[in-house]
């Protein structure tokens, strides 16, 4: 009876999305520099969003969903991280249950590296602990 993916195929779709927001939300940081509204402009002009036309300025307090350019690209990371390093339990769960290696190896190096834009210690670190991980399920699974 042929072993079913799921894990391993899984993996590899949450590993390339964490790529996507990861390299987002760097490239967002690289455009947005210190104090300018880039991502709501952009936002504006494909009229995603309603900007105040009028020429008064009101000054209020912070509302508790204020979002800011700043804050949606901390989210951005925050989500790509908590993504890769989902995909990288997810592989190393398809480890245990014997998957396939091609899908759930592509998925694990892919989560490693979605935290390569953030940190480049903590991508290798994930990469050598997760390895690490994986030899021990592949030396207990070679003794029993």
């Amino acid at each position: 009876m042929a072993r079913s993916d799921t894990f391993s195929v899984n993996s590899l779709i949450i590993a390339a999305v964490a790529n996507v927001v990861s390299l987002s939300a760097a490239y967002a940081e690289s455009l947005r520099g210190t104090g300018s509204p880039v991502l709501f402009s952009w936002a504006d002009r494909l009229g995603l969003i309603g900007v105040s036309r009028s020429s008064e300025v009101a000054v209020r307090e912070p509302s508790l969903l204020l979002l800011t350019d700043e804050l949606a690209i901390k989210v951005s990371v925050y989500f790509s991280v908590y993504l890769a390093l989902c995909s990288v339990q997810l592989a190393v769960v398809a480890e245990r249950r014997g998957e396939n290696n091609l899908y759930l190896s592509a998925g694990f190096i892919l989560g490693c590296c979605a935290l390569v834009p953030i940190s480049t210690v903590a991508s290798i670190s994930l990469m050598l602990v997760g390895a690490g991980v994986v030899l021990l399920l592949r030396r207990q699974a070679s003794e029993a």
